[in-house]
């Protein structure tokens, strides 16, 4: 009976095994059901396009947050904060490519190559978009969280 389980975590993308590991920690048994044949979900590392590889989705899933770090000692096991000033870098086949960045100056200064009305419409466009998010720099704050928090 060693192997018995308690409760069932069906997924085991990166939310599930999170909530397995935190009910195993808190003395359940989770057996944790995927149906792809990797675990990970949204956070795994795919090729999109021949030779470039990225986390597919984690970007539209939300922030990792300092607690679950902290809870399931994940630096303890390799994990490592990395900061990009580089909040969106979308590249393109003719070789261009657009760059947001936490600092609107940096911003301005990339969009200036591509567009200069767009550029010089950008820092209203973000106080703009801050104003209906509740927040004063919707486009990089919206998900920020401070690793230290």
């Amino acid at each position: 009976m060693a192997n018995v389980r308690d409760i069932v975590v069906i997924g085991a993308g990166h939310n599930g095994l999170v909530a397995a590991a935190l009910l195993a920690r808190a003395g359940r048994k989770p057996l944790v059901l995927e149906a792809r044949p990797f675990i990970g979900g949204r956070a795994v590392t795919e090729e999109i396009a021949p030779g470039f590889r990225c986390s597919a989705l984690l970007h539209a899933a939300g922030p990792l947050l300092p607690k679950i770090v902290r809870d399931l000692a994940l630096e303890r096991h390799g994990f490592a904060w990395l900061h990009s000033e580089a909040r969106l870098f979308a590249p393109s086949p003719d070789g261009t490519s657009l760059c947001l960045y936490d600092d609107v100056a940096p911003t301005v200064a990339h969009l200036e190559s591509l567009s200069q009305r767009d550029a010089a419409r950008y820092p209203a466009s973000r106080t703009i978009c801050g104003t209906f998010c509740g927040s004063g720099d919707a486009f990089v704050d919206w998900r920020r969280v401070t690793p230290t928090a």
